[in-house]
Protein backbone atom coordinates (compact mmCIF):
# COMPACT_ATOMS: atom_id res chain seq x y z
CA UNK A 1 0.00 0.00 0.00
CA UNK A 2 2.91 2.61 0.75
CA UNK A 3 4.50 1.82 -2.73
CA UNK A 4 1.01 2.50 -4.24
CA UNK A 5 0.29 5.57 -2.64
CA UNK A 6 4.14 6.87 -2.79
CA UNK A 7 3.53 6.52 -6.64
CA UNK A 8 0.07 7.70 -6.52
CA UNK A 9 -1.34 5.20 -8.18
CA UNK A 10 -5.21 5.39 -7.58
CA UNK A 11 -6.14 2.01 -9.49
CA UNK A 12 -3.55 0.32 -7.21
CA UNK A 13 -4.66 1.97 -3.55
CA UNK A 14 -8.18 1.64 -4.63
CA UNK A 15 -7.38 -2.22 -5.06
CA UNK A 16 -5.75 -2.62 -1.78
CA UNK A 17 -8.31 -0.59 0.40
CA UNK A 18 -10.27 -2.51 2.66
CA UNK A 19 -13.93 -3.34 1.17
CA UNK A 20 -14.94 -1.19 3.18
CA UNK A 21 -12.80 1.63 2.34
CA UNK A 22 -13.36 0.76 -0.78
CA UNK A 23 -17.41 0.97 -0.71
CA UNK A 24 -16.93 4.52 1.38
CA UNK A 25 -15.34 5.62 -1.84
CA UNK A 26 -17.70 4.65 -4.41
CA UNK A 27 -21.13 5.57 -2.07
CA UNK A 28 -19.65 8.73 -1.47
CA UNK A 29 -19.35 10.01 -5.07
CA UNK A 30 -22.78 9.39 -5.46
CA UNK A 31 -23.64 11.93 -3.70
CA UNK A 32 -21.15 13.63 -1.89
CA UNK A 33 -22.70 13.28 1.61
CA UNK A 34 -19.96 11.66 3.78
CA UNK A 35 -22.04 10.31 6.67
CA UNK A 36 -24.59 8.39 4.74
CA UNK A 37 -21.72 7.14 2.57
CA UNK A 38 -20.17 5.40 5.27
CA UNK A 39 -23.43 3.92 6.50
CA UNK A 40 -24.29 2.81 2.83
CA UNK A 41 -20.65 1.19 2.90
CA UNK A 42 -21.47 -1.08 5.63
CA UNK A 43 -19.77 1.23 9.04
CA UNK A 44 -22.05 0.75 11.69
CA UNK A 45 -21.96 3.83 14.10
CA UNK A 46 -23.38 6.26 16.42
CA UNK A 47 -21.19 8.87 14.31
CA UNK A 48 -20.89 8.35 10.76
CA UNK A 49 -19.89 12.35 10.15
CA UNK A 50 -16.93 11.34 12.36
CA UNK A 51 -15.96 8.16 10.87
CA UNK A 52 -16.28 9.49 7.43
CA UNK A 53 -14.44 12.78 8.29
CA UNK A 54 -11.61 9.68 9.55
CA UNK A 55 -12.03 7.82 6.23
CA UNK A 56 -11.38 11.42 4.17
CA UNK A 57 -8.39 11.89 6.08
CA UNK A 58 -7.09 8.70 4.71
CA UNK A 59 -4.29 9.47 2.16
CA UNK A 60 -5.45 6.12 0.35
CA UNK A 61 -8.87 7.28 0.30
CA UNK A 62 -7.54 10.24 -0.78
CA UNK A 63 -5.77 9.28 -3.93
CA UNK A 64 -8.98 6.34 -4.72
CA UNK A 65 -11.26 8.99 -5.04
CA UNK A 66 -8.83 11.57 -6.86
CA UNK A 67 -8.82 8.69 -8.87
CA UNK A 68 -12.31 7.65 -9.33
CA UNK A 69 -13.63 11.04 -9.66
CA UNK A 70 -10.81 11.77 -12.50
CA UNK A 71 -12.75 8.63 -13.88
CA UNK A 72 -16.09 10.46 -13.75
CA UNK A 73 -14.92 13.20 -15.26
CA UNK A 74 -13.24 11.49 -18.45
CA UNK A 75 -16.61 9.14 -18.79
CA UNK A 76 -18.91 12.32 -18.91
CA UNK A 77 -16.83 14.74 -20.90
CA UNK A 78 -17.63 17.67 -18.51
CA UNK A 79 -15.58 20.52 -17.35
CA UNK A 80 -15.98 24.32 -17.12
CA UNK A 81 -15.57 24.92 -20.11
CA UNK A 82 -18.08 22.58 -21.71
CA UNK A 83 -20.34 23.70 -19.58
CA UNK A 84 -19.47 27.44 -20.50
CA UNK A 85 -20.24 26.50 -23.61
CA UNK A 86 -23.05 25.25 -23.92
CA UNK A 87 -24.04 27.95 -21.96
CA UNK A 88 -23.12 30.52 -24.21
CA UNK A 89 -24.54 28.38 -27.31
CA UNK A 90 -27.68 28.50 -24.89
CA UNK A 91 -27.77 32.02 -24.90
CA UNK A 92 -27.35 32.44 -28.67
CA UNK A 93 -30.25 30.02 -29.55
CA UNK A 94 -32.50 32.30 -27.48
CA UNK A 95 -31.36 35.76 -28.69
CA UNK A 96 -32.05 34.23 -31.84
CA UNK A 97 -35.59 33.04 -31.03
CA UNK A 98 -36.34 36.05 -28.82
CA UNK A 99 -36.62 34.46 -25.75
CA UNK A 100 -35.25 37.05 -23.38
CA UNK A 101 -36.05 35.33 -20.30
CA UNK A 102 -33.66 32.61 -21.43
CA UNK A 103 -31.49 35.19 -22.56
CA UNK A 104 -31.43 36.86 -19.09
CA UNK A 105 -31.40 32.89 -17.24
CA UNK A 106 -27.81 32.63 -19.17
CA UNK A 107 -26.51 35.34 -18.41
CA UNK A 108 -27.43 35.11 -14.73
CA UNK A 109 -25.57 32.11 -14.70
CA UNK A 110 -22.31 33.38 -16.30
CA UNK A 111 -22.32 35.97 -14.13
CA UNK A 112 -22.56 33.80 -10.70
CA UNK A 113 -19.76 31.80 -12.27
CA UNK A 114 -17.72 35.17 -12.73
CA UNK A 115 -18.11 36.26 -9.13
CA UNK A 116 -20.90 38.88 -10.12
CA UNK A 117 -23.13 38.63 -8.21
CA UNK A 118 -23.07 38.21 -4.25
CA UNK A 119 -26.00 36.37 -2.72
CA UNK A 120 -27.00 38.14 0.57
CA UNK A 121 -29.70 37.56 3.03
CA UNK A 122 -31.50 39.81 5.23
CA UNK A 123 -32.35 39.26 8.48
CA UNK A 124 -34.94 41.08 10.22
CA UNK A 125 -37.23 41.11 13.52
CA UNK A 126 -40.48 39.39 13.68
CA UNK A 127 -43.20 40.14 10.79
CA UNK A 128 -39.77 41.48 8.58
CA UNK A 129 -39.97 44.51 11.49
CA UNK A 130 -36.55 46.23 11.92
CA UNK A 131 -34.69 44.41 14.59
CA UNK A 132 -34.90 47.25 17.67
CA UNK A 133 -31.71 47.40 19.87
CA UNK A 134 -32.07 49.49 23.17
CA UNK A 135 -29.36 51.20 23.86
CA UNK A 136 -28.61 50.70 27.16
CA UNK A 137 -29.17 46.91 26.45
CA UNK A 138 -26.01 47.32 24.16
CA UNK A 139 -23.89 49.39 26.72
CA UNK A 140 -24.82 46.78 29.65
CA UNK A 141 -23.61 43.55 27.81
CA UNK A 142 -21.07 45.47 26.04
CA UNK A 143 -19.91 45.98 30.04
CA UNK A 144 -20.40 42.51 30.38
CA UNK A 145 -18.38 41.31 27.83
CA UNK A 146 -15.66 43.60 29.34
CA UNK A 147 -15.46 42.68 32.60
CA UNK A 148 -15.27 39.02 31.55
CA UNK A 149 -12.29 39.57 29.18
CA UNK A 150 -10.67 41.33 31.81
CA UNK A 151 -11.50 38.60 33.98
CA UNK A 152 -9.64 36.00 32.13
CA UNK A 153 -6.87 38.87 31.34
CA UNK A 154 -6.03 38.82 35.40
CA UNK A 155 -6.27 34.91 35.74
CA UNK A 156 -3.31 34.86 32.70
CA UNK A 157 -5.44 32.92 30.45
CA UNK A 158 -5.91 36.47 27.72
CA UNK A 159 -3.04 38.48 26.98
CA UNK A 160 -4.48 41.96 26.15
CA UNK A 161 -2.85 44.05 23.52
CA UNK A 162 -4.14 48.05 23.54
CA UNK A 163 -3.70 49.76 20.47
CA UNK A 164 -2.42 53.45 21.22
CA UNK A 165 -5.49 55.65 20.49
CA UNK A 166 -4.76 58.42 18.20
CA UNK A 167 -4.38 61.72 20.08
CA UNK A 168 -7.44 64.36 18.50
CA UNK A 169 -5.37 66.79 19.97
CA UNK A 170 -3.01 67.40 18.01
CA UNK A 171 -4.63 68.19 14.76
CA UNK A 172 -2.36 69.99 12.83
Amino acid sequence: MAQAIADNDGEKVLSLLTEKQRLFCYEFLKDLNGSQAALRAGYATKYPEKVANELKRNEGVQIALAYLRKGQEEKMNVDVTFVLNKIIKSIDRAEKKGNETAVLRGAELLAKHLGMFVDRQEISGPGGEAIHVKEEQVRQTAEEFKSKILSLSRKGNLQLVREEEPDDDNDE
